[in-house]
């Protein structure tokens, strides 16, 4: 498994409130594709707990256009989707408001994610906010109608969150199962397709757990957004194994204290050393982050397997009473004439 990140502050989404995130700096990603920038919270970088959620369809692969998975080395090749509480989709559709918010406000941001507009309609606050608005991809996806491709309430609101691989075949997100007296036991996760602990065999299909996720910023010239990236699952998979710390054990009760600093920092410590003082960064995020603007507003659930209805079984139409029916003649016995050769 690659080194996982540090997770920096461990917030509950519970406990969160969203106008205590800034926004740091827009860089250029060193690949070259969009820029970036992280988020912190109270000044400090992050990582958000959902803690006793649904994940409705499991883990699912990214696709091309053509319904082609990525390629296997592709980072970010996995995603789960999250399923929140009501109260939890206020608070996060208000962090999205806020993140609106602050990059009206800041207008270094502003100018870089708007361009010539910005130089237009700098002294126009309310069409800043209307173009904004148009760029923006919300962190809650709701599902569309298939036919109107207008917004729907037929199915619950949900978060993406990525799952990066860094490699050919593990993950920087750690795994945790429940175990015995509140700690959960660690899981190794894999991308072998051939391995029993395949990603796509251990989390597939409806289930619940917890998940910590960390957020940064991606920017593009024709939008920009939240990026969800997870650092922890824990979640009851189909075979288990591995080693490690569960960050989320513990967090419901609020005497325990989940922001320990004491672990071993080789094994928390950010593998790139992206501890940047100046920005107090997350991670860094120099994939291909166009493949954001690939995705649909929102992923419509998968359509539900009927049971096939037996065809009702037609009503006989009496019109007169049926005359008595004879007894039926013994059938005549045939007898087969064989030619003798």
């Amino acid at each position: 498994m690659s080194a996982p990140v540090h997770p920096g502050e461990v917030v509950n989404l519970d406990a969160f409130n969203p106008t205590s995130v800034t926004i740091t700096k827009i860089t250029q990603n060193k690949g070259g594709q969009g820029q970036s920038a992280y988020l912190n919270y109270g000044g400090k970088k992050f990582s958000l707990a959902v803690m006793d959620t649904r994940f409705p369809f499991g883990v699912s692969e990214k696709m091309r256009d053509k319904g082609e998975p990525v390629d296997v080395k592709a980072k970010e090749q996995w995603t789960i989707q999250i399923e929140p509480t009501p109260p939890q989709i206020k608070t996060l559709e208000a962090l999205d408001e806020h993140v609106l918010d602050y990059c009206l406000k800041d207008t270094t941001i502003c100018s870089q994610l708007l361009g010539e507009h910005y130089a237009k309609n700098q002294n126009k606050p309310d069409v800043l906010r209307t173009l904004l608005e148009s760029k923006y991809h919300a962190i809650v996806k709701y599902a569309k109608d298939k036919n109107t491709k207008q917004r729907t309430d037929q199915y619950p609101p949900k978060i993406r969150c990525n799952i990066p691989n860094r490699g050919d075949e593990d993950f920087s997100t750690m795994f945790f199962k429940p175990g015995e007296g509140g700690k959960s036991v660690p899981m190794s996760v894999n991308n072998i397709r051939d391995s029993q602990n395949h990603i796509g065999n251990l989390l597939r299909g409806d289930c619940s757990g917890s998940i910590l996720m960390s957020f940064s910023l991606w920017a593009t010239g024709s939008g920009f957004g939240l990026t969800a990236r997870a650092l922890q699952i824990k979640t009851q998979p189909r075979t288990v194994v591995g080693s490690g710390t569960c960050l989320l054990d513990g967090m419901l009760d609020s005497s325990h204290q989940v922001n320990d600093r004491s672990a071993d920092p080789e094994q928390l410590d950010d593998p790139e050393q992206l501890d940047d003082p100046e920005v107090d960064g997350q991670f860094e995020d120099d994939h291909l982050v166009d493949e954001e603007l690939l995705e649909e507003e929102s992923e419509e659930p998968p359509a539900a397997v009927k049971t096939p209805t037996p065809a009702p079984t037609p009503t006989p139409v009496v019109t007169a009473t049926p005359a008595p029916v004879a007894a039926p003649k013994p059938a005549a016995k045939v007898v087969r004439r064989v030619a003798v050769a």
